[in-house]
């Protein structure tokens, strides 16, 4: 799992993530189908204009679908669909969450980290933690 998402994943995460053989064969998910889907439908929208306490964004964002893990080198066409289709959405989601940045009336800091694993703190700790360190020291006391 590790080598596929390009980086160390927690023990706890593939815990929760798969089914695990005492062998350590990923079996399947541990999560049945469906279950998602529940958690999804139950989000509340928040209203960014209600946020009142500064904001640090840290994104892991991918510069192109050849970055995302499993879309290296020579693959076949349904798998480079499916990469693009992927990074296409991804692309999406940070556009939704620039907007909603800017919609929140209290300080917002974004930072990007291009190509960073998905699990970011662990990838790139050293620039995590001056990001935080730095936000959290201009911070009003």
């Amino acid at each position: 799992m590790s080598r596929g998402v390009g980086g160390r994943i927690p023990e706890a995460e593939v815990r929760q993530l798969a089914e695990v053989a005492p062998d350590g064969r990923v079996l399947g998910q541990r999560t049945p189908p469906g279950i998602q889907q529940a958690v999804v439908q139950e989000l509340v929208p928040v209203d960014p204009s209600r946020i009142r306490v500064p904001v640090l964004a840290i994104y892991a964002k991918r510069t192109s679908p050849a970055a995302l893990p499993g879309c290296q080198g020579d693959q076949e066409p349904p798998v480079l669909d499916a990469c693009q289709e992927l990074y296409d959405w991804m692309t999406g989601q940070l556009v939704r969450s620039e907007a909603l940045f800017k919609a929140i009336p209290s300080r917002v800091q974004v930072i990007e980290m291009p190509d960073a694993n998905p699990f970011v703190f662990l990838s790139n700790e050293p620039e995590v933690r001056q990001a935080l360190m730095g936000f959290v020291s201009e911070l009003p006391r």
